[in-house]
């Protein structure tokens, strides 16, 4: 399994720019589920074939790539750092 430093291929730049994956799905979970919005519906608003990718998010084993995050708060209706928010505490530097 990829680790949080890895990029999606050799010479690439990574895809997302997200440091704390599990917190970022934990945000995304509780945004999605206060407006009643399936796994299901949340995947095929922004692109994905099944809700496994969602599940995965929400679960901290993969990363939302940075487009993907656009398309999620869009259709969530909230700012992207709403869902991918700093830590507390964190500065510019930890981003």
């Amino acid at each position: 399994m990829p680790t949080q430093t890895e990029t999606t291929r050799p010479g690439r730049r990574p895809r997302h720019n997200d440091q704390d994956w599990e917190r970022t799905g934990e945000t995304l979970r509780q945004l999605r589920l206060d407006r009643g919005v399936t796994q299901s519906e949340l995947g095929t608003a922004i692109g994905f074939r099944n809700q496994g990718s969602i599940a995965q998010i929400e679960q901290g084993l993969r990363p939302l790539t940075d487009g993907k995050l656009i398309q999620a708060a869009r259709f969530l209706g909230v700012a992207t750092i709403a869902i991918r928010r700093p830590a507390p505490g964190a500065t510019e530097n930890d981003q």
